[in-house]
C-alpha cells in the first residue's frame, strides 16, 4: 500500500583502507619535506664555497628538523683513524650549535666496527642494539637518547665521518624513508668536503704560482715562457737585460724571433718539433 515496512542495507568496513590511507598522506608530505630539504642543502651557497662550519650548521639543522629529532651532529675521523671528532652538534630544544670532544675506537669497539660494515646504522633501541649500547651509561642515558640513526659520510671509497641523528623520549622505529634521507644527507656533506678540498687546491696552487713568478722577477736568470706554438707568454725582468726586449715587446712574439740567431733556426725548430712529439 506504499507504507515503508523495513529495509535491507550492505554494508563494507573501510577503517582499515582509511588507515592505510592515512600513512600513505603522512608518507608522501614526510617524502616532500625530505626532498625540499635536500634541496635546500644542495642549493646552499656555503655548500659551494667550501665553508664547512656553515654547512656544518646549516645540514644538522635541516636534518634536526626535518627528522624531528632532538639532536644531529657530524663526526670527522682523525687521521689515524682512531677517534671520531664532533665537528658540530645541533640541539633542538636549545637552538643551539655546540662541539663535544671526540669518540675513541677503543672505547666503542662495536660501534667503530658497525660504521665500516654499515652504510646506514638505524637504531630503534640504541640501549640494547649491539651496535650502539656501548654509549648506554655515557652518552645515551645522560640525556635521555632512546633511538638513533647514522649514515657514513664518505669520499670515493674511504669513510671520512659519520651523520648522527639522535631521538629523545618514546623508542622511535626509523622508516625506510627517513634511513635513506639520511644517506642522502650524508652523500651531500661528501660534495661538501669535495668543494672544500678543491677550493684548499686551488688556494696551495695559487700561493705556488705567486711563490714562481716572484721567483722568476727576482732571480738574475733570464726565464722566458711560451705555449705550445712558441709565443712568449712570459718574459722576466733578466731576460729585458739580456735580449734588450721589454716584457710588452715580447709577449705574443715567436721566441725564435727574439733569442735564436737566423742561422740556428732551422736546428732549434726541429728540435722543439721532436721535443713536442
Amino acid at each position: 500500500a506504499g507504507n515503508v515496512t523495513g529495509m535491507t542495507s550492505i554494508g563494507r568496513d573501510i577503517s582499515r583502507q582509511l588507515a592505510i590511507e592515512k600513512i600513505s598522506q603522512e608518507s608522501q608530505s614526510r617524502s616532500a619535506r625530505q626532498q625540499y630539504a635536500l634541496l635546500e642543502i644542495s642549493r646552499s651557497h656555503s655548500l659551494h664555497k667550501g665553508n664547512p662550519k656553515q654547512i656544518w650548521e646549516f645540514t644538522t639543522e635541516k636534518a634536526s628538523k626535518v627528522l624531528n629529532v632532538a639532536r644531529a651532529s657530524i663526526w670527522l675521523y682523525s687521521e689515524d683513524r682512531q677517534k671520531l671528532v664532533c665537528e658540530d652538534l645541533f640541539e633542538a630544544d636549545k637552538n643551539l650549535h655546540a662541539a663535544c670532544g671526540d669518540l675513541q675506537a677503543k672505547n666503542y669497539t662495536g660501534y667503530f666496527s658497525a660504521l665500516r660494515d654499515s652504510r646506514v646504522i638505524s637504531a630503534d633501541s640504541e640501549q640494547t642494539d649491539p651496535r650502539t649500547s656501548e654509549f648506554t651509561d655515557t652518552c645515551l642515558k645522560p640525556v635521555g637518547i632512546t633511538s638513533m640513526l647514522d649514515a657514513t659520510i664518505r669520499v670515493g671509497e674511504q669513510d671520512i665521518g659519520v651523520l648522527c641523528l639522535e631521538h629523545i623520549g618514546k623508542q622511535r622505529q626509523w622508516t625506510l624513508d627517513e634511513q635513506k634521507f639520511a644517506g642522502s644527507v650524508a652523500d651531500l656533506l661528501s660534495l661538501a668536503m669535495e668543494v672544500q678540498r678543491h677550493h684548499e687546491a686551488k688556494e696551495t696552487l695559487k700561493r705556488s704560482q705567486q711563490m714562481l713568478m716572484l721567483h722568476m722577477q727576482q732571480t738574475s736568470v733570464g726565464m722566458i715562457e711560451w705555449d705550445k706554438n712558441f709565443h712568449v707568454m712570459e718574459w722576466n725582468n733578466a731576460a729585458e737585460q739580456i735580449f734588450g726586449y721589454t716584457k710588452e715587446e715580447a709577449l705574443g712574439r715567436h721566441a725564435c724571433d727574439l733569442i735564436v740567431p737566423e742561422s740556428a733556426k732551422p736546428h732549434v725548430n726541429a728540435i722543439w718539433q721532436e721535443l713536442l712529439k
